[in-house]
């Protein structure tokens, strides 16, 4: 009960880093191509828009949140090796001030390893309590952002439709 009238003790500020990994039946060219906002093959072109708006930047709407615009800058394209960008959400959702993610892939046979590595810059100020909940829905998205590329490239975007209708 004394725990209750505890004063809310902030943590220190910084970004949250989640990362997972998997193996997807592609080559690691196909899959650079796919997370390429750059590319006509773009997996995200299939479930929304992206349209180029500089150099290195696009702006992508999503079919399943359109209401929200994600302005996207490429900070690093290394075809077959890595692929990182930034992106933001208009208007704002929750703690979210911005979000870096960045796709490592290597060749193993046949296939693709590939490690999503998400960096989130949150707002400042949050209780250990409310920076464990974003730490956790920040995995819960990685995870569930890989699986869907996985399921997209090895299966198509009919069943990303299929699986997003349930969501």
């Amino acid at each position: 009960m004394f725990g209750l009238f505890r004063n809310r003790q902030p943590v220190p500020d910084g970004p949250i880093i989640v990362s997972h990994s998997t193996i997807i039946d592609c080559h690691p060219e196909l899959l650079y191509r796919t997370v390429d906002f750059g590319d006509e093959r773009c997996w995200k072109k299939e479930v929304g828009s992206v349209a180029r708006t500089g150099p290195d930047s696009f702006v992508m709407t999503l079919d399943m949140a359109p209401d929200l615009v994600f302005p996207v800058r490429v900070l690093e394209a290394l075809p077959e090796e890595a692929y990182t960008y930034e992106c933001t959400i208009e208007p704002k959702v929750g703690r979210l001030v911005k979000s870096t993610e960045r796709y490592d892939m290597s060749a193993e046979g046949d296939a693709t390893h590939v490690t999503l590595t998400m960096l989130a810059e949150m707002d400042a100020g949050m209780s250990r309590r409310e920076r464990a909940q974003e730490m956790k829905m920040l995995g819960v998205a990685g995870g569930n952002a890989l699986a869907k590329l996985k399921i997209h490239v090895e299966q198509g975007v009919r069943m990303i439709r299929e699986i997003e209708a349930l969501q």
